[in-house]
């Protein structure tokens, strides 16, 4: 059994791929499911376990890493497009 994609939390809401995704291509997910690729995804990206609203936590491995900034399909690509990462909400001050 060759897995796509990989997922380390229960919680988690987003996969990383591990290698390229096609659009309707099935993605078994380690320690998940299997499903349907909605959009092309790259090598090492995420991909929606669910819906995600906008507005939404992106949790991967059980941390939250960034809010949805418009609605994620199940099995659509959640990149810098449709999320805000919680380090661009971070200001370094020198």
């Amino acid at each position: 059994m060759k897995y796509l994609a990989l997922c380390l939390s229960n919680k988690d809401n987003v996969a990383n791929t591990l290698d390229i995704i096609s659009v309707g291509q099935k993605v078994e997910i380690k320690n998940k499911k299997t499903i349907t690729a909605k959009t092309k995804i790259p090598k090492y990206h995420k991909i929606a376990l669910n819906n995600i609203p906008s507005g939404s936590s992106i949790i991967k491995n059980g941390i939250c890493i960034g809010t949805a900034i418009k609605e994620i399909d199940l099995g659509g690509h959640v990149h810098v497009h449709n999320i805000v990462s919680n380090r661009a909400m971070f200001k370094v001050e020198s």
